[in-house]
């Protein structure tokens, strides 16, 4: 058995080495997601202010706090043709 124990301990190793590599791996994938929407987000904002259309405070956390992609990207078509924040926000 203690022949066996350093091939155990080198797999072992390995495979803490290849977890440890998908964990920063997908962590890394992760961050740059939440960076992706939150420039999205940011740049809603930026076109209203552009455009002159003033958020109230819970507008614009509304827009800060969403992190659906497909959202994001409507309100940024919306907001590029926009007069209002009605226009942005509202329902179709």
């Amino acid at each position: 058995m203690a022949r066996g124990a350093p091939a155990i301990e080198r797999t072992r190793a390995q495979s803490e080495a290849k977890g440890r590599a998908e964990g920063e791996a997908k962590g890394h994938a992760d961050g740059e997601a939440r960076g992706r929407v939150e420039a999205k987000a940011m740049a809603v904002l930026a076109v209203l202010t552009a455009r002159g259309i003033e958020l109230a405070q819970e507008l614009r956390a509304r827009v800060l706090d969403c992190f659906d992609s497909a959202t994001l990207d409507r309100w940024l078509a919306r907001a590029a043709v926009a007069t209002s924040h009605e226009q942005v926000f509202g329902e179709p």
